[in-house]
């Protein structure tokens, strides 16, 4: 049960870091923090500070997510997405904040663009008829760069 309760726990601050550091909320600099809130950074832990650090380094790469102007999506049900704009780079987010998979289609994309998976660049996109459908797992996200 420990195990269920801490593997929630960290898809749940995976989620609250992805939409809050991407979006350019909150930045916070780890240098020589023990805890993060009540949680320790421990063997158990290393996968939220690891997890933590490469959404850090995603952020500090890209332009479009240090200095783009956000735009929210319009998603179904408990998806949140929102996009971020600088001069011709366009990186969008998605996160499905429940436990339930679920399919969304993102709109307005043209059909001679790639999609590059921030996250996992080895993962490929097709875009079909100006439409580019996900399919999210409970709690995933992704951080699409759009060329």
């Amino acid at each position: 049960m420990k195990t269920l309760k801490t593997n929630l726990k960290i898809k749940l601050y995976k989620i609250i870091f992805t939409i809050l550091i991407l979006s350019g909320v909150v930045t916070i600099i780890l240098i020589g923090i023990k805890y993060l809130g009540d949680y320790k950074i421990e063997k158990e832990n290393k996968e939220i500070l690891d997890f933590y650090m490469s959404i850090v380094k995603i952020r500090s790469t890209e332009n479009a997510l240090k200095n783009g102007e956000i735009k929210f999506l319009k998603l179904p049900n408990e998806i949140l997405g929102y996009e971020r704009l600088y001069n011709n780079e366009k990186i969008i987010v998605v996160v499905n904040t429940i436990e339930m998979e679920e399919n969304i289609f993102l709109s307005e994309i043209n059909s001679n663009k790639n999609i590059i998976d921030l996250i996992n660049s080895e993962k490929k996109y097709e875009i079909k008829d100006g439409k580019l459908k996900l399919n999210l797992k409970g709690h995933e996200y992704k951080i699409l760069k759009v060329l």
